[in-house]
């Protein structure tokens, strides 16, 4: 079944849904003692890892919802987490404008990333494990090898805050959504822009990509999601 999760008061809430009985909650996961702004489920379903505003990640059995570990060192409050493909990491980004890297058996930190000029407000991993992404107050995106960490490209474009960057199934582009209103699709081989789509003027704070890849969704700042075609750009809905 699908386990859904939010964020109140520093509390993880976990919620089952089902066509028949809609939500039921499953448990409530309390340690973190500031509101919590970011949760991610390991690849292989074993874990939650939640980042808060209190500047700490804390790592939950996904079966026991037991505490299992917290990670601490970031000098500022957690915006993102996630973990790479093969599970083996945790990427934490912060408002201190750095990203830093987990070791998820050792639960230890083996990697502090820093390059932006503002707090990073969003991480994405490239599916097959290539390249990390980030987005941040500075106005850019980041791209980062995933291996050495070293940064390959700085994506600029964008005329206000990122809010968010996704990356399509196959990793062969990148979507970000910002302050100026524009979803940006990016090459993230060649770091060049494939297509802007604006036109509206209201924020775009979240972006994603369909499972198959062929759809980009933006949800807008005045309440709307518009959904654009990932391979021809033209609007589908809003």
């Amino acid at each position: 079944m699908p386990v859904r999760f939010g964020p109140f008061l520093g509390l993880l809430i976990l919620t089952t849904c089902t066509p028949d009985v809609g939500a039921q909650l499953l448990a409530t996961l309390s340690g973190h003692d500031k509101p919590v702004t970011a949760v991610a489920y390991s690849p292989d379903g074993r874990w939650i890892t939640s980042g808060s505003w209190d500047r700490s990640v804390r790592i939950w059995d996904a079966a026991t919802y037991e505490p299992a570990a917290a990670l601490a060192g970031h000098d500022g409050a957690i915006t993102s987490v996630v973990y790479s493909p093969d599970g083996s990491r945790i990427f934490s980004g912060s408002r201190d404008h750095s990203i830093r890297v987990w070791d998820t058996h050792t639960h230890k930190a083996i990697a502090t990333i820093d390059g932006h000029g503002g707090p990073v407000t969003a991480l994405a991993c490239d599916p097959a494990g290539d390249y990390i992404v980030s987005s941040s107050e500075d106005q850019t995106v980041k791209i980062w090898d995933a291996a050495t960490y070293e940064l390959r490209h700085t994506l600029g474009g964008h005329s206000g805050i990122v809010y968010s960057v996704a990356v399509r199934p196959d990793g062969e582009a990148i979507a970000s959504g910002a302050w100026d209103g524009a979803v940006k699709v990016w090459n993230p081989r060649t770091a060049r822009l494939k297509k802007s789509l604006d036109g509206l003027l209201s924020v775009v704070h979240a972006v994603a990509f369909s499972a198959d890849g062929n759809l980009i969704i933006g949800g807008r700042g005045d309440g709307t999601i518009n959904v654009w075609n990932a391979r021809t750009y033209q609007l589908i809905a809003t």
